[in-house]
């Protein structure tokens, strides 16, 4: 098992973001970069039945603002629009009722910053998984990390290869062909708790 493993912190990650940091003793997530866009810091991605559908939280930031920083932008009605969009193509899954309120109250909690949103969303993510590794985050940006740390900062993303992930299967209410990779959400609606026995299935 990796001892360390840094990452940046995802809305609703994807289960490629799981799946590796379910090998860590300790998760470091990034709070120090500068905010990128168009990446799972602050979109996901959930399976309707019109197939995938992707979740963006709207922000406020300009150029080079520190991760921790960006603000997410509360004139927008995103949170009732997210919370539909997931209701609607999960609430016929086997575990929506079981744990969707835990998610929908971390949602309307009313996070000011997009930082503090996705670590409260990860570390419920991995209450229900029913794991605990040790989540801490960065106290200043540092490029290259030395022996004993895995650093996958920048390598989980949409337009990249998923690699071992697209081994991993589960059941799905939607689609005749199986869709890899989505948000953590999908996996716990449809698995619950079996999720953790499924993203060790191919390690």
């Amino acid at each position: 098992m990796e001892k360390k493993i840094i990452v940046e912190a995802h809305y609703f990650p994807c289960i490629q973001f799981f799946y590796y940091a379910l090998r860590a003793n300790t998760l470091i997530l990034e709070s120090n970069e500068n905010f990128q866009k168009q990446t799972y810091r602050n979109r996901c991605h959930i399976l309707t039945a019109q197939g995938t559908m992707r979740l963006t939280v709207p922000l406020v930031f300009s150029n080079k603002t520190p991760i921790k920083e960006v603000l997410i932008n509360s004139k927008e009605n995103w949170i009732n629009h997210h919370w539909k969009s997931i209701t609607t193509a999960y609430r016929k899954t086997p575990f929506f009722e079981e744990i969707s309120e835990y998610f929908k109250e971390v949602l309307f909690k009313g996070h000011e910053y997009l930082f503090d949103l996705n670590l409260d969303l990860i570390k419920l993510c991995f209450d229900i998984i029913g794991q605990k590794p040790d989540i801490c985050q960065t106290d200043s940006y540092i490029k290259d990390y030395t022996t004993g740390f895995s650093d996958f900062r920048n390598k989980i993303h949409q337009k990249k290869e998923n690699g071992i992930i697209d081994d991993i299967s589960y059941y799905q209410l939607f689609g005749d062909s199986f869709v890899s990779n989505l948000s953590i959400l999908d996996l716990l609606f449809n698995e619950g708790t079996n999720a953790y026995y499924i993203l060790n299935s191919h390690r």
